[in-house]
This record gives C-alpha cells, sequence and structure tokens, in this order.
C-alpha cells in the first residue's frame, strides 16, 4: 500500500513541479510525506509502526492535495490607447463577475465620441456608464480589450 501511494505522490510531484518551497502548506506537506515515506520503504530498520504513520501521512497529504481548489482562472484587461485622450482600467487581469472601471480622458479640445469593449472574437461586451469619464464592465470569462475614440 505504502508503494502505491508513493507512487502517487512521485508522479504528482514531478507533474505539477512541487518541491519543499512551494508556497501552498498542501504543496509542501505532500512533498514532505513523500520523501519521508521514500525513506522508509526499503529501510529495512524500520518499524512496522513507522511505516503505517508514513502510510498514513503519505494518505492524508495526497487527499489534501487532490481536494484543494483549483485557482479561479484570471483574464487579461488590454487597453487599446486612443489619439487624443487616454484610457485607465482598475485592473489588468480580473476573475469572471470582477467589475472592472474605466477611466477616460480626453486631451483638451476634443469630446468622447465612444468607448467599446470587446472579447478576443469580437463579441461586445455591456459597459455601464458611471459617472462623468467612468464606465464598467463586468468581466466575461475570457479576455477583454477595451478602446476609444475622441
Amino acid at each position: 500500500m505504502l508503494k502505491t501511494l508513493l507512487k502517487q505522490a512521485e508522479e504528482l510531484i514531478k507533474k505539477d513541479g512541487l518541491n519543499f518551497e512551494s508556497k501552498d502548506s498542501s504543496d509542501s506537506s505532500l512533498v514532505k510525506a513523500a520523501v519521508y515515506a521514500s525513506s522508509l520503504e526499503n529501510n529495512k530498520l524500520a518499524t512496522l509502526e513507522e511505516t503505517e504513520n508514513a502510510r498514513t501521512e503519505l494518505a492524508a497529504a495526497l487527499q489534501n492535495y487532490s481536494t484543494k481548489p483549483e485557482p479561479e482562472k484570471t483574464y487579461s484587461v488590454t487597453v487599446v490607447q486612443p489619439e487624443n485622450g487616454s484610457l485607465t482600467v482598475s485592473e489588468d487581469k480580473a476573475k469572471e463577475g470582477d467589475k472592472i472601471t474605466i477611466i477616460v480622458s480626453a486631451d483638451d479640445g476634443y469630446k468622447l465620441k465612444g468607448v467599446k469593449a470587446v472579447m478576443e472574437d469580437d463579441s461586445g461586451v455591456e459597459l455601464t456608464e458611471e459617472a462623468d469619464h467612468s464606465y464598467s464592465v463586468v468581466m466575461p470569462a475570457g479576455a477583454v480589450s477595451v478602446s476609444a475614440e475622441f
């Protein structure tokens, strides 16, 4: 049983590039448990209790690692700087559902004609006018490009 668990752990460690310095505690716990189990696997001096403890620790570390939530995916927010004015956005990356604020500023002598937000497939993203010279967009599940015309 320890051998099977150790093989699973080693495959995950290699596939995901884990090491002792991993920032996530479940990552480093898996590495530590695998190293401990590996040190006992072929050790003829290891007691049955030590081997069982290593198996239990490794099984728990594998369970914790496999059940940790996936990090939420973020998408880029790209600004296409216009002529005769500027755009700024509150975030350059966001998760789906996050609210992004867009600030529009016209150069002297120019007026805003329009602001546009589109996804990579050129489908439009709904903009909401918030206040004078600001807009918001709710981040869709994909990258967004924001532009303006003056």
